[in-house]
């Protein structure tokens, strides 16, 4: 069953979006997985990196987080996309 989550006043946005897609990245893995229970992580991360959409979106908002010059968005374009 899948959660919904509500950002809390106190939890920066921040925060909030890497939960979003720590959860999405999780939800992707986990389908490709029961897809093909075999593979190896390695062939799922090339298969996330080089094949999704969503990967293409995170790279865009960690380039776009990166350019604003603030550490603290750097840290988290870091934690988004490498």
């Amino acid at each position: 069953m899948a959660t919904y989550r509500e950002r809390r006043p106190e939890t920066r946005r921040e925060q909030f979006l890497r939960w979003i897609v720590d959860d999405l990245k999780a939800f992707y893995f986990e389908a490709r997985m029961a897809q093909q229970p075999h593979a190896s992580y390695q062939d799922l991360y090339r298969w996330f990196w080089g094949e999704t959409v969503l990967a293409g979106l995170l790279r865009s908002v960690r380039d776009r987080l990166k350019s604003t010059g603030d550490p603290a968005l750097d840290q988290l374009a870091f934690g988004i996309a490498r």
